[in-house]
């Protein structure tokens, strides 16, 4: 790879304050050194991604890498407070969760946007699981709109709605997949 340039390093500086009112000298040269490290971090990680897209353009390299589809860019997000902040109680002996609760389902959340899938029987997994996922084991949609309904009623109706499910899970969805398993087994 291509070394992080220096003169980049001292043309960006110039841009940048050296000192901040309110803020102690070292505390500035700590963000500064910070942000360089940042910097150069996001420098060597987009040099690589051009070299894998550059590379993956060849349609026989992408099959002999077995990557079917490239990623989508994950998000740009940025946690400026230190992890023992974030990690914090929301007050003094409170058990709320601190910040990072939120940072850490954004991560995950992001991390499930941005999965990638590269194994073919996956892929068909998820293809077909697209067509059953609208089927949920509870349904709310059947209720009457404003009356009200008895709890036994109620309970009879979720059942055989559940029972209804289950059965055509298992009477298509299962069977294909115990289909696809069987190929990727014969390949």
């Amino acid at each position: 790879l291509a070394p992080f340039n220096q003169e980049w390093v001292l043309e960006a500086l110039k841009q940048v304050p050296h000192e901040l009112a309110g803020v102690e000298a070292t505390k500035v040269e700590e963000m500064l050194d910070e942000m360089i490290r940042e910097t150069s971090s996001l420098y060597y990680n987009a040099v690589k991604a051009a070299i894998v897209t550059y590379v993956l353009r060849d349609p026989t390299e992408a099959k002999r890498l077995e990557v079917m589809a490239l990623p989508k860019p994950p998000e740009r997000r940025m946690f400026h407070p230190s992890v023992a902040e974030c990690a914090a109680q929301a007050s003094e002996g409170s058990l709320t969760l601190g910040v990072w609760h939120d940072n850490v389902l954004a991560g995950y959340e992001a991390t499930e946007r941005n999965l990638l899938i590269n194994h073919d029987g996956t892929l068909q997994m998820l293809e077909l699981w697209a067509l059953y996922q609208h089927l949920q084991l509870c349904s709310l949609g059947s209720l009457p709109p404003v009356e009200a309904l008895e709890l036994e009623r109620f309970k009879d109706q979720q059942h055989s709605h559940c029972e209804r499910v289950v059965q055509m899970l298992k009477k298509k969805w299962y069977p294909a997949v115990v289909d696809l398993f069987q190929d990727e087994l014969k390949h």
